[in-house]
């Protein structure tokens, strides 16, 4: 009988088989330790949040202004070829996507303060990067010595070109990301200098080709603003021959006003999201001195400095 077994089980032997030990279920999270764990994973994201930000933002402000150092390097030599009473520089403006965008520029010869933008390639700064003029942010009121007078709460936290301000000033061009940097022919820095904005309009829809702000044939209105904020100054537009200009596509505002744009020799680049998380036009004020990274062209030599050092130069 064993052997019979043994055939049939094919020579092996069966032994029993060991009982398996029962699993136990892991018991799962209970709510408890799963809110403990999404808190801690929202403070360490709120610690790390801003330090991410913050490398993040320096990035941009190092690319703007690896740009901006670019283009006013190309520019002033540009301005030296014009030639004798030739002007050149750079028309700084807000797109419709809120990007800032530079745009070169070049004085008609047959306007005394009427710039062309040049059809070639304009840069852009990396979103949301801007640069505000330096003289705008100022702590006090005035500078005399200057001759013009520092944005007011309500003109430095415009968003809107061209902006309201109030009656009886000059109020189209008090816009902190609206200006220009000109030099002349010998390479200075024209400080203050008065810019007319010119740019085709070849499809007649109202728009600058170029830069897609609102523009008017100037036949019919023979004056314009100047930019005079003291004095609010107009004056004719008239070619070299003494000749009132007409037909000239020149930026304006809704009113049909010609917008003159001021040359300025420092500039803040700047977060401006940040800037608008600031309610308070003081907090405002203070972020652009306290974040903002200056840069100054030197009026002579029209050398860029970056930091506060070139402020005097």
């Amino acid at each position: 009988m064993t052997q019979c077994r043994h055939i049939l089980t094919g020579g092996r032997s069966r032994r029993p088989t060991a009982a398996r030990p029962r699993r136990v279920p892991r018991p799962a999270f209970t709510l408890a330790e799963m809110v403990v764990v999404i808190a801690v994973i929202l403070v360490l994201a709120a610690l790390v949040a801003p330090a991410v930000r913050a490398v993040w933002s320096q990035r941009n402000i190092s690319t703007a202004e690896n740009t901006i150092r670019g283009v006013l390097m190309t520019t002033r030599p540009r301005a030296m070829q014009t030639g004798l009473g030739g002007e050149a520089g750079l028309f700084f403006m807000v797109d419709a996507d809120g990007v800032q965008r530079i745009y070169t520029m070049e004085r008609d010869p047959l306007a005394q303060n009427v710039f062309n933008i040049l059809a070639e390639r304009d840069f852009a700064l990396p979103a949301p990067m801007r640069v505000v003029p330096r003289y705008a942010v100022d702590a006090d009121t005035t500078n005399p010595a200057d001759d013009h007078v520092t944005f007011n709460a309500a003109e430095l936290a415009n968003n809107v070109f061209p902006g309201t301000t109030g009656p009886g000033l000059n109020e189209a061009q008090r816009h902190r990301n609206f200006f220009t940097m000109v030099f002349n022919h010998q390479g200075q820095l024209r400080v203050w200098r008065e810019v007319l904005i010119r740019d085709g309009d070849a499809d007649g829809n109202g728009r600058g080709d170029r830069t897609g702000l609102g523009v008017g044939d100037w036949e019919g209105h023979p004056e314009v603003t100047k930019y005079n904020p003291l004095t609010g100054a107009a004056a004719d537009i008239v070619d070299a021959n003494g000749s009132r200009k007409t037909e000239l596509n020149l930026v304006t505002d809704a009113a049909g006003a010609a917008i003159n744009l001021p040359s300025v020799d420092g500039l803040l680049v700047y977060d401006d999201a940040l800037f608008l998380e600031f309610s308070e036009p003081g907090d405002r004020r203070d972020y652009l001195l306290r974040a903002g990274a200056p840069f100054y062209v030197s009026r002579l030599s029209g050398a860029v400095v970056k930091g506060p050092a070139g402020e005097n130069q």
